[in-house]
């Protein structure tokens, strides 16, 4: 997750960005959706303003579908589990896509 995140001009540092995103009097973002972020292009603060409303409309969607398997965090018989999944979907929550938009 720390590798998406990025230093940006404003002179946030990595760990200021991680926070914004995160915390909850900010965006809220859970750190499994937060590192999404990452891969959908969305890196620092500043990224968010050049997504339109159709880009964050897409990136729901990305993150409600994501595609793709996961390893099943199910145990068999106590055994190693080594079968997959469907991934899972990201969290972003519906208050959390309002602060985006404010």
């Amino acid at each position: 997750m720390t590798e998406a995140m990025t230093s940006t001009r404003a002179g946030l540092t990595k760990d200021q960005t991680i926070f914004f995103f995160t915390n909850t009097k900010q965006m809220e973002v859970t750190k499994k959706t937060l590192t999404q972020f990452g891969l959908e292009g969305i890196k620092k603060v500043e990224d968010l303003v050049e997504f339109s409303k159709d880009n964050w409309k897409q990136v729901v969607e990305n993150l409600k579908r994501p595609g793709g398997r996961m390893k099943n965090p199910d145990k068999v018989h106590g055994n190693e589990n080594s079968s997959t999944i469907p991934q899972t979907l990201y969290p972003f929550g519906v208050r959390t896509q309002k602060r985006h938009r404010s």
